[in-house]
């Protein structure tokens, strides 16, 4: 599995505005979830929708950031980034592929569900909400394959053999 981080920018919001390194800045960019929360809704989402999947981030603090990663298996892995300051996660990256198999598929489906729902709430996954937003971005429904809920954006990136990378990121204000 290979995964990158790509940035994804909206230019009809761009500013020429000067890049603040302030705390304040950094939080206000955050998807208003530390690690911790987003494993333990994760973990819960995982459990509801019957997988046997395992939230346990692997850590490393990196000078301006903390990168975290999951590989859930040989097709589905999750990279996030958080502020060093705050603990709050900046972004968040997940790969996924399935195998062919029914079960693959599946995988996929409850990798990516549960970490939308973790971003939306702590009770999100019975509203539906994240359902909706990944078999909409799956579908290549939305436009720009990308959609926006509240301050946050969620896109979808795929490759011709099947390789999808979700990306869950702030909007800017």
């Amino acid at each position: 599995l290979v995964a990158s981080i790509i940035y994804f920018s909206d230019s009809s919001t761009e500013t020429n505005e000067p890049v603040s390194t302030s705390t304040e800045s950094t939080s206000q960019k955050s998807l208003d979830i530390n690690v911790d929360t987003l494993t333990t809704r994760m973990q819960k989402n995982l459990i509801a929708l019957g997988s046997t999947f395992r939230i346990h981030f692997q850590t490393k603090k990196l000078d301006h950031s903390t990168v975290s990663e999951q590989k859930l298996d040989e097709h589905n892995a999750i990279l996030i980034t958080s502020d060093n300051n705050t603990g709050m996660i900046t972004s968040m990256m997940i790969v996924t592929s399935g195998d062919g198999t029914m079960n693959g598929g599946f995988n996929v489906l409850h990798t990516v569900l549960s970490a939308v729902s973790a971003t939306l709430g702590e009770s999100e996954m019975k509203s539906g909400k994240s359902s909706e937003i990944v078999m909409g971005l799956i579908k290549h429904t939305y436009p720009n394959d990308e959609v926006f809920v509240g301050k946050l954006r969620y896109s979808i990136v795929s490759s011709n053999d099947g390789l999808n990378s979700f990306f869950i990121s702030r909007t800017r204000e």
